[in-house]
């Protein structure tokens, strides 16, 4: 390149097709990203179309729009009782059949610290609980609730509500 002395005509040959490889390989992870997302995204609604979610009436609700960062998917919000619950689905990004249901209630978001410790440490006696400083989540395996009859997550959010009802200590 530099020995003709002409830098700027061999830069300027090249460029053509460097914008032709790297508009083909934007294209290709652009498209592998959307058949990923698309994958999992169409597993959950497989779980969500069982006969468990189904009787809940939970509103589908997206996230993720506008996000560069963030793949488009969905959540689900459900009122049972005075309770009002954000459950979530979960694919393991190596092993599709590892899947995750999360359920978080709303009332347990509002809370201080302090208590959102203690109600997960109530619930932790039953269910494998995770939290952060702001709101506790109760994860399932979906063999765990029987998807398909329709009081199978209705009978596990009455035992969670049953223990959220008790005051903690």
């Amino acid at each position: 390149m530099f020995g003709d002395g002409d830098l700027w005509q061999n830069i300027v040959n090249r460029i053509p097709i460097s914008v032709l490889y790297s508009a083909g390989f934007s294209t290709a992870l652009c498209l592998s990203a959307v058949v990923i997302n698309y994958d999992r995204q169409s597993i959950k609604l497989k779980l969500i179309n069982k006969p468990a979610f189904k009787h809940l009436n939970a509103k589908l609700i997206p996230k993720g729009q506008g996000s560069l960062s963030e793949d488009l998917s969905f959540y689900l919000t459900a009122d049972h009782n005075e309770f009002h619950y954000t459950i979530d689905i979960l694919i393991d990004l190596e092993d599709h059949k590892k899947q995750t249901i999360v359920i978080t209630p709303e009332m347990l978001e509002a809370g201080s610290h302090e208590i959102i410790k203690k109600y997960k440490d109530l619930l932790k006696k039953e269910y494998k609980v995770t939290s952060n400083k702001y709101r506790n989540e109760i994860q399932f395996k979906p063999e765990d609730i029987n998807l398909e009859d329709p009081m199978g997550l209705v009978k596990h959010l009455s035992l969670i509500e049953a223990k959220l009802r008790l005051k903690p200590v």
